[in-house]
């Protein structure tokens, strides 16, 4: 599907001899080579191919939003070919079921978000199924990992619809302290894993830089989520630009793309240029905290920092977005179907970030780079910077030339990858 990456990272030089060369280093954790055609590697002698391991057509489509034409482009993800183009009106933003069955398409003039078929087996394939009306301005979009609701940011209303999966209709808006929400990443409901409080966590980042945070439901009586926002950071992330759910972490975790580092407790250092940070569900009181008559929407014993914060000492310009490879990943285990799911969980590749291995919850891609695009200092001097996550550091992507090379891409604001919310 959405895997442009992917395709861009493969495996090593092609003519290298792999007899010659040392093994892949393993993944962490219990990812093996097995899991992924890649890792099985290219060889000259045909009896030392695995299968898939030469070539493997990893998804089909990439889709694209072009809001000048208002279109969305179907590209072949493999050859980069246009496919198709479909009439969407003011397409801005993206986001795919973990069934990998359907897209949705916030339309900002048309206060609506459109839901595109995608699944090749239907009789309805790229044609337009549903149209939920929003308030105003929607703009960022994003699905929970286990199809149960998509969340709508309401950009020029300080609102979030969240629609249910059911009946791709709002079910609820919520509006607590939004100030222009424009982007959103949501963390899968913590089951056996994290700190097991059973709900699911969005993370909305707004234009004033400030991250809202929603706690799911089941609310009410019995419950055990507000289904509510419950918190908002009482530090900024200026010049905020992106946020993504963190890959490698079971904790609540998200990645924010914006400028001046941070310390741990979200004051601004002395470096004043790009950044990245993470913040996350630091500690919490484990397991399902029932409500009680009178509880009031708020964290409930939980604990959030920034956990690292990588600064203009690596990044070479204004971040604009951010984005993770998906070299080592887990896809081709089954997602674990959840009580709250709607929709039918694909066997394989799902984008659900969590796998279950003998019952032993791990995340499913195994990062280990963070690609950042940042702005040049003059038009069409874009670059793509690459931050090895492990340590924060970025890494030379031109050996033949002198310094720390980033990747020169002109023009260059969005970076995506298969497991992108």
């Amino acid at each position: 599907m959405d895997n442009t990456l992917m395709n861009l990272l493969g495996p090593g030089d092609p003519l290298g001899d792999p007899l010659a060369q040392p093994a892949p280093i393993p993944p962490t954790g219990l990812l093996v080579s097995a899991q992924n055609g890649f890792f099985n590697g290219p060889s000259r002698f045909a009896t030392a191919c695995q299968p898939f391991g030469v070539r493997q057509q990893i998804g089909h489509f990439l889709y694209i939003a072009d809001r000048v034409a208002g279109q969305i482009v179907v590209v072949n993800s493999n050859t980069l070919r246009i496919l198709q183009r479909i009439a969407m009106p003011d397409a801005t933003e993206l986001a795919m079921s973990g069934a990998l069955n359907l897209l949705g398409v916030t339309q900002p003039s048309l206060d609506r978000v459109s839901f595109l078929d995608i699944d090749p087996a239907s009789f309805t394939f790229h044609q337009v199924v549903h149209v939920t009306q929003v308030e105003h301005g929607p703009r960022g979009i994003a699905w929970t990992p286990d199809d149960e609701d998509i969340l709508v940011c309401n950009e020029g209303s300080n609102s979030v619809s969240i629609i249910a999966m059911a009946t791709l209709d709002v079910r609820k808006t919520v509006r607590r302290g939004l100030d222009r929400p424009f982007a959103i990443a949501i963390t899968p409901r913590e089951t056996n894993f994290g700190f097991q409080r059973y709900v699911y966590l969005a993370w909305i980042l707004d234009r004033s830089g400030h991250v809202t945070l929603f706690e799911s439901g089941p609310n009410g009586v019995n419950g055990w989520g507000f289904d509510e926002i419950i918190w908002r950071t009482p530090f900024v992330f200026p010049n905020a630009k992106a946020i993504q759910p963190d890959p490698l972490s079971l904790k609540p975790s998200v990645w924010v793309a914006h400028e001046v580092r941070l310390d741990a407790n979200g004051q601004p250092t002395s470096q004043l240029g790009g950044a990245v940070s993470n913040l996350a569900v630091t500690s919490a009181l484990p397991g399902v905290i029932p409500l009680a008559f009178g509880d009031q929407p708020g964290l409930r014993f939980r604990t959030l920092r920034i956990e690292a914060s990588i600064g203009d000492d690596q990044l070479t310009g204004t971040p604009t977005d951010l984005a993770f490879d998906d070299q080592r990943n887990l896809g081709i285990l089954p997602v674990v179907p959840e009580p709250f799911s709607v929709d039918a969980l694909i066997p394989i590749n799902g984008k659900h970030p969590v796998r279950q291995v003998n019952g032993t919850p791990f995340n499913t891609n195994e990062a280990t780079y963070l690609f950042v695009p940042v702005q040049g200092a003059q038009p069409g001097q874009e670059r793509i910077d690459v931050i090895r996550i492990i340590d924060g550091e970025r890494i030379d992507t031109d050996p033949y030339l002198p310094g720390v090379q980033s990747i020169p891409v002109p023009g260059a604001s969005v970076v995506a990858n298969y497991f992108r919310q």
